[in-house]
């Protein structure tokens, strides 16, 4: 009678930190059966390791034979760990693998005993491996506007209608000025917040009508998992 082949496949990354994911199959190895090669999927990203899990039992002189492309994963770890104490006893195999560089790849596993061409079972996991995560920044902050009308008298603040933040912009660019990198809107009480790559980049507006502001432009640093804070006083322009 068959042993039940059962595969669960565990995915965990983290922001930040070495992700990993675990591919854990279970299989019989009393003898040969008649199931496919079995494939599954495996994410992971550069930098990032995980591991796949495969019942073994070396007393009977069966193992994992794998196969990969070195240009992909690194094998950094293998180990067998019994099941229990006892003479014969199985247990699993853990093969740990480093992600290189992006991509898809493939690892094969074949189980068999070195000394035969025989094939007990062969196990198929597709690897995606995606580019290397990278920790963001936060740019934010409030942007005021005024004065509104001509009347406005010194200390007044009337309330900002919404379709006067909803012409102004917050404008990031790269650090020469050569490219816009994002086009922030503010919110209905004129705040703004975004999310950038960690480099040096010039915040500035996009100057409706005849605005101007001495707050801009003006060179920042973002930096990983950091909140950084620029509020910004337009003045209109309007006497």
């Amino acid at each position: 009678m068959k042993r039940v082949l059962l595969l669960v496949l565990v995915l965990a990354m983290l922001s930040g930190a070495v992700g990993g994911a675990v591919a854990w199959a279970k299989a019989g190895d009393n003898g040969s059966d008649e199931e496919s090669p079995l494939a599954d999927h495996i994410t992971s990203h550069v930098g990032g390791t995980f591991e796949i899990v495969l019942d073994s039992n070396p007393t009977a002189g069966y193992s994992w034979q794998v196969e990969y492309d070195e240009t992909h994963l690194e094998l950094v770890d293998q180990t067998f760990q019994a099941s229990s104490d006892l003479i014969g006893a199985g247990g699993t195999e853990t093969f740990v693998f480093e992600a290189l560089r992006d991509g898809e790849t493939k690892v094969t596993m074949v189980y068999k005993r070195p000394w035969e061409q025989d094939v007990l079972r062969t196990k198929a996991f597709v690897v995606v491996v995606q580019p290397k995560l990278i920790e963001v920044g936060v740019l934010q902050g409030r942007v005021t506007i005024g004065p509104i009308s001509p009347v406005e008298r010194p200390g007044e603040n009337p309330p900002i209608p919404p379709e006067v933040y909803e012409s102004r912009k917050v404008m990031i660019y790269d650090q020469q000025r050569g490219q816009l990198v994002s086009k922030v809107d503010l919110d209905p009480d004129g705040y703004y917040r975004v999310a950038l790559i960690p480099d040096i980049y010039v915040v500035d507006i996009n100057y409706a009508g005849v605005d101007s502001s001495s707050d801009v432009p003006r060179k920042v640093e973002i930096r990983p998992g950091e909140t950084l804070e620029v509020n910004i006083d337009i003045d209109t322009g309007i006497r």
